[in-house]
Protein backbone atom coordinates (compact mmCIF):
# COMPACT_ATOMS: atom_id res chain seq x y z
CA UNK A 1 0.00 0.00 0.00
CA UNK A 2 1.44 3.40 -0.96
CA UNK A 3 1.35 6.59 1.12
CA UNK A 4 -2.07 8.23 1.10
CA UNK A 5 -3.89 5.09 -0.19
CA UNK A 6 -6.81 3.97 1.99
CA UNK A 7 -6.61 0.45 3.45
CA UNK A 8 -9.25 -2.09 2.49
CA UNK A 9 -10.66 -3.39 5.82
CA UNK A 10 -11.49 -6.77 4.25
CA UNK A 11 -7.80 -7.38 3.61
CA UNK A 12 -6.60 -6.67 7.13
CA UNK A 13 -5.58 -9.91 8.96
CA UNK A 14 -6.63 -9.04 12.48
CA UNK A 15 -4.62 -11.02 15.08
CA UNK A 16 -7.75 -11.95 17.02
CA UNK A 17 -9.57 -13.23 13.93
CA UNK A 18 -6.53 -15.26 12.89
CA UNK A 19 -6.26 -16.85 16.34
CA UNK A 20 -9.94 -17.77 16.35
CA UNK A 21 -9.62 -19.37 12.93
CA UNK A 22 -6.68 -21.48 14.07
CA UNK A 23 -8.56 -22.60 17.19
CA UNK A 24 -11.58 -23.63 15.11
CA UNK A 25 -9.38 -25.69 12.82
CA UNK A 26 -7.71 -27.39 15.78
CA UNK A 27 -11.11 -28.16 17.31
CA UNK A 28 -12.32 -29.76 14.06
CA UNK A 29 -9.20 -31.93 13.88
CA UNK A 30 -9.54 -33.02 17.53
CA UNK A 31 -13.23 -33.90 17.09
CA UNK A 32 -12.34 -35.92 13.99
CA UNK A 33 -9.67 -37.86 15.88
CA UNK A 34 -12.05 -38.54 18.77
CA UNK A 35 -14.77 -39.81 16.43
CA UNK A 36 -12.30 -41.99 14.51
CA UNK A 37 -10.99 -43.46 17.77
CA UNK A 38 -14.50 -44.12 19.04
CA UNK A 39 -15.45 -45.87 15.81
CA UNK A 40 -12.26 -47.94 15.78
CA UNK A 41 -12.81 -49.04 19.37
CA UNK A 42 -16.06 -50.70 18.35
CA UNK A 43 -14.49 -52.64 15.46
CA UNK A 44 -14.45 -56.41 15.39
CA UNK A 45 -11.92 -57.88 13.01
CA UNK A 46 -11.09 -61.18 11.37
CA UNK A 47 -7.39 -61.88 11.79
CA UNK A 48 -5.28 -64.81 10.67
CA UNK A 49 -7.05 -67.70 8.95
CA UNK A 50 -5.41 -71.08 8.52
CA UNK A 51 -6.15 -74.76 8.01
CA UNK A 52 -5.19 -76.88 11.01
CA UNK A 53 -4.02 -80.49 11.09
CA UNK A 54 -6.68 -83.04 10.08
CA UNK A 55 -9.05 -84.31 12.75
CA UNK A 56 -11.50 -87.24 12.64
CA UNK A 57 -15.08 -86.41 11.65
CA UNK A 58 -17.95 -88.60 12.76
CA UNK A 59 -19.20 -90.33 9.61
CA UNK A 60 -21.13 -93.27 8.20
CA UNK A 61 -19.91 -95.29 5.21
CA UNK A 62 -16.18 -94.58 5.47
CA UNK A 63 -13.50 -93.02 7.60
CA UNK A 64 -13.45 -89.23 7.23
CA UNK A 65 -11.03 -86.58 8.40
CA UNK A 66 -11.02 -82.82 7.80
CA UNK A 67 -8.71 -79.88 8.38
CA UNK A 68 -10.51 -77.42 10.67
CA UNK A 69 -10.63 -73.83 9.46
CA UNK A 70 -9.16 -71.73 12.26
CA UNK A 71 -10.13 -68.06 12.39
CA UNK A 72 -8.85 -65.39 14.77
CA UNK A 73 -11.40 -62.76 15.83
CA UNK A 74 -10.46 -59.67 17.82
CA UNK A 75 -12.22 -56.57 19.09
CA UNK A 76 -11.22 -53.29 20.72
CA UNK A 77 -14.75 -52.73 22.00
CA UNK A 78 -15.36 -52.45 25.74
CA UNK A 79 -18.30 -54.81 25.30
CA UNK A 80 -17.91 -58.54 24.63
CA UNK A 81 -19.45 -60.00 21.48
CA UNK A 82 -20.83 -63.42 20.68
CA UNK A 83 -20.63 -65.32 17.41
CA UNK A 84 -24.15 -66.75 17.00
CA UNK A 85 -24.08 -68.41 13.59
CA UNK A 86 -21.82 -69.47 10.75
CA UNK A 87 -22.77 -68.90 7.13
CA UNK A 88 -21.03 -70.85 4.38
CA UNK A 89 -21.21 -69.48 0.85
CA UNK A 90 -20.45 -72.18 -1.71
CA UNK A 91 -18.95 -70.38 -4.69
CA UNK A 92 -18.44 -73.46 -6.85
CA UNK A 93 -18.01 -77.25 -6.69
CA UNK A 94 -16.48 -79.76 -9.08
CA UNK A 95 -15.71 -83.47 -9.19
CA UNK A 96 -12.12 -84.57 -9.81
CA UNK A 97 -11.85 -87.92 -11.61
CA UNK A 98 -9.40 -90.69 -10.82
CA UNK A 99 -6.57 -91.11 -13.33
CA UNK A 100 -5.69 -94.71 -12.49
CA UNK A 101 -6.93 -98.22 -13.09
CA UNK A 102 -8.20 -98.52 -9.53
CA UNK A 103 -11.91 -99.11 -9.00
CA UNK A 104 -13.51 -97.11 -6.21
CA UNK A 105 -16.73 -98.10 -4.47
CA UNK A 106 -19.74 -95.83 -4.95
CA UNK A 107 -20.66 -96.05 -1.27
CA UNK A 108 -22.44 -93.00 0.15
CA UNK A 109 -20.59 -91.27 2.96
CA UNK A 110 -22.44 -89.10 5.47
CA UNK A 111 -20.17 -86.86 7.54
CA UNK A 112 -21.03 -84.68 10.53
CA UNK A 113 -19.01 -81.57 9.76
CA UNK A 114 -19.52 -78.45 11.86
CA UNK A 115 -21.05 -76.91 8.74
CA UNK A 116 -22.36 -79.69 6.47
CA UNK A 117 -22.99 -78.42 2.94
CA UNK A 118 -26.38 -79.26 1.39
CA UNK A 119 -25.94 -81.40 -1.71
CA UNK A 120 -27.75 -80.97 -5.02
CA UNK A 121 -29.27 -84.38 -5.78
CA UNK A 122 -29.02 -83.79 -9.53
CA UNK A 123 -25.25 -83.20 -9.54
CA UNK A 124 -24.26 -84.95 -6.28
CA UNK A 125 -22.23 -81.81 -5.52
CA UNK A 126 -22.64 -79.17 -2.82
CA UNK A 127 -25.23 -76.64 -3.95
CA UNK A 128 -23.92 -73.23 -5.04
CA UNK A 129 -25.80 -71.41 -2.32
CA UNK A 130 -25.47 -70.10 1.23
CA UNK A 131 -26.27 -72.28 4.24
CA UNK A 132 -26.18 -71.41 7.93
CA UNK A 133 -25.58 -73.31 11.16
CA UNK A 134 -25.86 -72.13 14.79
CA UNK A 135 -22.64 -71.19 16.53
CA UNK A 136 -21.81 -69.98 20.01
CA UNK A 137 -18.41 -68.48 20.61
CA UNK A 138 -17.55 -65.58 22.91
CA UNK A 139 -15.34 -62.71 21.75
CA UNK A 140 -13.97 -61.02 24.89
CA UNK A 141 -13.98 -57.25 25.30
CA UNK A 142 -10.73 -55.73 24.05
CA UNK A 143 -9.52 -59.23 23.37
CA UNK A 144 -8.87 -61.93 20.81
CA UNK A 145 -10.22 -65.43 20.40
CA UNK A 146 -9.72 -68.36 18.06
CA UNK A 147 -12.59 -70.36 16.61
CA UNK A 148 -12.37 -73.53 14.53
CA UNK A 149 -14.90 -75.40 12.39
CA UNK A 150 -14.98 -78.10 9.73
CA UNK A 151 -16.77 -77.79 6.38
CA UNK A 152 -17.67 -80.45 3.84
CA UNK A 153 -20.50 -82.11 1.88
CA UNK A 154 -23.26 -83.59 4.00
CA UNK A 155 -23.07 -86.62 1.73
CA UNK A 156 -20.71 -87.74 -1.02
CA UNK A 157 -19.58 -90.92 -2.74
CA UNK A 158 -16.63 -92.76 -1.23
CA UNK A 159 -15.27 -93.11 -4.77
CA UNK A 160 -15.21 -89.46 -5.88
CA UNK A 161 -13.11 -86.49 -4.86
CA UNK A 162 -15.21 -83.35 -4.50
CA UNK A 163 -13.61 -79.90 -4.49
CA UNK A 164 -15.64 -76.95 -3.22
CA UNK A 165 -14.67 -73.29 -2.96
CA UNK A 166 -16.31 -71.89 0.16
CA UNK A 167 -16.38 -68.55 1.91
CA UNK A 168 -17.22 -68.70 5.63
CA UNK A 169 -18.99 -65.75 7.26
CA UNK A 170 -19.11 -65.40 11.06
CA UNK A 171 -22.30 -63.67 12.25
CA UNK A 172 -22.24 -61.79 15.57
CA UNK A 173 -25.07 -61.15 18.03
CA UNK A 174 -25.35 -57.51 16.89
CA UNK A 175 -25.89 -58.60 13.28
CA UNK A 176 -22.37 -57.81 12.10
CA UNK A 177 -20.96 -60.26 9.54
CA UNK A 178 -17.25 -61.08 9.36
CA UNK A 179 -16.25 -62.61 6.04
CA UNK A 180 -13.34 -65.04 5.77
CA UNK A 181 -11.25 -65.47 2.63
CA UNK A 182 -12.33 -68.11 0.10
CA UNK A 183 -10.96 -71.62 0.63
CA UNK A 184 -10.78 -74.60 -1.76
CA UNK A 185 -11.43 -77.88 0.04
CA UNK A 186 -10.85 -81.33 -1.46
CA UNK A 187 -12.93 -83.95 0.33
CA UNK A 188 -12.24 -86.33 1.69
CA UNK A 189 -8.48 -86.61 2.32
CA UNK A 190 -8.92 -90.40 2.40
CA UNK A 191 -10.34 -90.46 -1.14
CA UNK A 192 -7.60 -88.11 -2.34
CA UNK A 193 -4.98 -90.46 -0.94
CA UNK A 194 -6.64 -93.41 -2.68
CA UNK A 195 -6.40 -91.48 -5.99
CA UNK A 196 -2.71 -90.80 -5.35
CA UNK A 197 -1.99 -94.43 -4.41
CA UNK A 198 -3.72 -95.52 -7.64
CA UNK A 199 -1.42 -93.29 -9.70
CA UNK A 200 1.68 -94.56 -7.93
CA UNK A 201 0.61 -98.15 -8.73
CA UNK A 202 0.57 -97.51 -12.50
CA UNK A 203 3.28 -99.13 -14.62
CA UNK A 204 5.11 -96.93 -17.19
CA UNK A 205 2.79 -97.92 -20.06
CA UNK A 206 -0.35 -97.25 -18.01
CA UNK A 207 1.06 -93.88 -16.89
CA UNK A 208 1.41 -92.80 -20.53
CA UNK A 209 -2.19 -93.81 -21.18
CA UNK A 210 -3.39 -91.65 -18.28
CA UNK A 211 -1.57 -88.44 -19.24
CA UNK A 212 -4.60 -87.01 -21.06
CA UNK A 213 -6.79 -87.68 -18.01
CA UNK A 214 -4.22 -85.99 -15.81
CA UNK A 215 -4.11 -82.92 -18.07
CA UNK A 216 -7.89 -82.57 -17.97
CA UNK A 217 -8.17 -82.93 -14.19
CA UNK A 218 -5.12 -80.76 -13.60
CA UNK A 219 -6.78 -77.95 -15.56
CA UNK A 220 -9.85 -78.24 -13.33
CA UNK A 221 -7.72 -78.13 -10.19
CA UNK A 222 -5.76 -75.10 -11.40
CA UNK A 223 -8.98 -73.30 -12.30
CA UNK A 224 -10.30 -73.93 -8.80
CA UNK A 225 -7.09 -72.80 -7.12
CA UNK A 226 -7.01 -69.63 -9.22
CA UNK A 227 -10.43 -68.63 -7.89
CA UNK A 228 -9.68 -69.21 -4.20
CA UNK A 229 -7.39 -67.54 -1.68
CA UNK A 230 -6.13 -70.75 -0.10
CA UNK A 231 -6.57 -74.51 -0.39
CA UNK A 232 -6.20 -77.57 1.80
CA UNK A 233 -3.16 -79.83 1.67
CA UNK A 234 -4.89 -82.83 0.02
CA UNK A 235 -5.76 -80.65 -2.99
CA UNK A 236 -2.15 -79.46 -3.30
CA UNK A 237 -0.92 -83.07 -3.01
CA UNK A 238 -3.28 -84.26 -5.75
CA UNK A 239 -2.24 -81.39 -7.99
CA UNK A 240 1.45 -82.30 -7.65
CA UNK A 241 0.79 -85.95 -8.53
CA UNK A 242 -1.41 -85.11 -11.52
CA UNK A 243 1.10 -82.54 -12.73
CA UNK A 244 3.85 -85.18 -12.84
CA UNK A 245 1.50 -87.67 -14.50
CA UNK A 246 0.68 -85.07 -17.15
CA UNK A 247 4.37 -84.63 -17.88
CA UNK A 248 4.99 -81.56 -15.73
CA UNK A 249 7.34 -80.95 -12.84
CA UNK A 250 4.81 -81.17 -10.01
Amino acid sequence: MTYGQRADPSRINHPVATAVGVLVMIAVIVVGIVLWTRGSAQAVRIGDTRLASPVPVEAKGARVTASPIEVAVSTESTDPRTAVSLKIEVLRSVTIESCSAAVFPEVPVEASYTAPLPVDQATALPSVATSSVPLHHEVPARGRTQMAFTVGPATQSAGRVVVSVVRPVVVLNDGAELGVQSIALATTPEIVQAYIDGVHALDPTARQEQDRCAETELAKIDDIMNTSSMENEPLRDLRRVYSVLAGGEG
